[in-house]
């Protein structure tokens, strides 16, 4: 008498190497999967710039070609400039709504658009990243003649990562975050039925590191308990990480999810 039957060892087979192929495929289409705003790179060369804003054509050290936009404070600027980081499924056109917000509260704002997306060069890639957000701060305090201390970098989900590691570098006077990570690899350990492909997941974006290196620069860091894409135990994580002398303040939405997490945050961020 057979243990398993034909029929139930051919169903095994098939559930092993269905599961193999589709860890493959996970695996080997990361890069979209982090940076999806790369594939409307591919569809759409040139961008329309509104009217409120005024574009900068930016060469990385390694020769990549990137914009930045810059939207000027709607009344008397304070002294502070913001430059954001979006999301990876963000891009500039879908940023400008958050230029403005700041513009109206006499922010003058820059956001960056990454290599590989909608009018720029190359492929979205950590290190990539990186030295995109080296060019638009080089960007920042030539153009507005500020130094590090007058600089906010605003990041939000992937971008937390960028604005995370040119924060540290300048040690600039305020970072803020909005549904940041520990690190990459943790968030992709934290998804259902793939956490043990993590390991094979080449991006880290190690914010942890990072704001370790903070001396003093002051952290805003908002996320909501329903966030289902980086749940919010991260962002309780990297405060135990804060060392700097100055504050790390964590603003927490009991309502706020992912995506929707600024509007549920707007009036805690500005009073921060």
């Amino acid at each position: 008498m057979e243990i398993f039957p034909r029929k139930g060892r051919l169903f095994v087979k098939r559930l092993i190497g269905s599961t193999l192929a589709v860890s493959l495929v996970f695996i080997a289409t990361q890069d979209l999967q982090v940076f999806p705003g790369a594939i409307e790179g591919f569809l759409r060369e040139k961008i329309t710039v509104p009217n409120d804003a005024i574009e900068f054509k930016l060469t990385t050290s390694d020769n990549k070609k990137i914009l930045a936009w810059r939207v000027n404070s709607i009344e008397s600027p304070r002294r502070k400039v913001v430059l954001l980081f979006h999301g990876n499924a963000d891009s500039l056109t879908s940023t400008i709504g958050i230029q403005r917000w700041l513009a109206a509260h006499r922010f003058t704002n820059y956001a960056l658009e990454y290599r590989g997306y909608p009018g720029c060069s190359g492929f979205p890639s950590e290190k990539g990243l990186y030295l995109d957000g080296e060019a638009a701060m080089d960007l920042v305090l030539r153009n507005e003649r500020v130094t590090p201390q007058d600089v906010v970098i605003f990041g939000f989900s992937i971008g937390t990562g960028p604005a995370s590691f040119i924060a540290q570098k300048y040690q600039v006077h305020t970072l803020i975050l909005l549904a940041p990570y520990v690190d990459l690899k943790r968030v992709a350990s934290d998804i259902p039925l793939f956490g043990f492909l993590s390991p094979f997941f080449w991006y880290n974006f190690p914010n942890y590191a990072h704001i370790q290196q903070l001396r003093d620069t002051c952290v805003i860091d908002a996320h909501g308990k329903l966030d289902s894409v980086i749940p919010y135990y991260h962002s309780e994580e990297l405060r135990q990480a804060y060392r700097g002398s100055s504050t790390y303040t964590l603003i927490t939405s009991e309502t706020g999810g992912h995506n929707d997490l600024l509007a549920s945050v707007q009036s805690e961020l500005l009073a921060a």
